[in-house]
């Protein structure tokens, strides 16, 4: 059984441990919906962590069209608004 010295310490540390992960973290909107998302992290992240990576799709970064040349460069920031377009064939 834990002490109560125990359990407050455990208490702090998770405490510690959220404001950490809140200071590495960003918020930004993703078709709309808003993600959580590491500082530093990239289009090609997103799309890996959207698991669309292997798609064909148009990405808009604040009403930017991002070539995707440049996705694995471009750099998400606080507040971005991305908008991402699948492409699909049909008639």
């Amino acid at each position: 059984m834990a002490t109560p010295l125990a359990t407050h310490l455990k208490i702090l540390l998770d405490q510690f441990s959220y404001t950490i992960d809140c200071y590495n973290s960003t918020v930004i909107t993703v078709n709309g919906t808003t993600h959580s998302f590491k500082i530093g992290q990239t289009l090609a992240d997103l799309l890996e962590e959207l698991d669309l990576s292997n798609q064909v799709c148009a990405i808009e970064v604040n009403k930017k069209l991002v070539p995707h040349r440049e996705r694995k460069e471009y750099k998400l920031q606080e507040d971005d608004s991305v908008e991402i377009v699948s492409l699909v064939g049909g008639g």
